[in-house]
């Protein structure tokens, strides 16, 4: 038997620290306080924040949005279109599923998945390496 074994990427502690600090600063920036939940692709928190001044109900909604992006890798945004879809309507009833704007997934990529790539997705995955890059985490 010849078994494949796929290797993965995982989210550090460190990263999803790092990435909670982006995220407050940007936050900061537009003056609104946050709560902000950071998972793996396994949809397993790894780092969270409430913002004093967030109301208590953001905090369970933050990292259900987490869980919802990462799920399919897809934003909650994007999962809140798709609900109007009678085939994918029925999963509004998952008691985790949240398709309420900014859930965004985290895509941890190697240098090579970028090259020669002019589509969104590709220009949203070098932003996102460069946020890696900078961070120090990718790899």
């Amino acid at each position: 038997m010849n078994a494949k074994i796929n290797t993965t990427h995982t989210l550090t502690l460190d990263a999803a620290h790092e990435l909670l600090a982006q995220a407050r600063s940007a936050c900061a920036q537009r003056g609104f306080a946050a709560t902000i939940a950071i998972t793996d692709a396994g949809g397993h928190l790894r780092a969270f924040e409430r913002a004093d001044a967030a109301p208590f109900l953001t905090a369970e909604v933050a990292v259900d949005k987490a869980w919802t992006a990462a799920s399919f890798g897809m934003s909650t945004d994007q999962w809140n279109q798709y609900m109007g879809e009678p085939t994918v309507a029925p999963l509004a009833q998952h008691p985790r599923l949240m398709p309420v704007g900014g859930g965004v997934p985290i895509v941890l990529l190697t240098a090579s998945s970028l090259a020669g790539s002019a589509s969104p997705a590709a220009r949203r995955c070098r932003i996102m390496k460069q946020l890696w890059m900078r961070c120090g985490r990718l790899g």
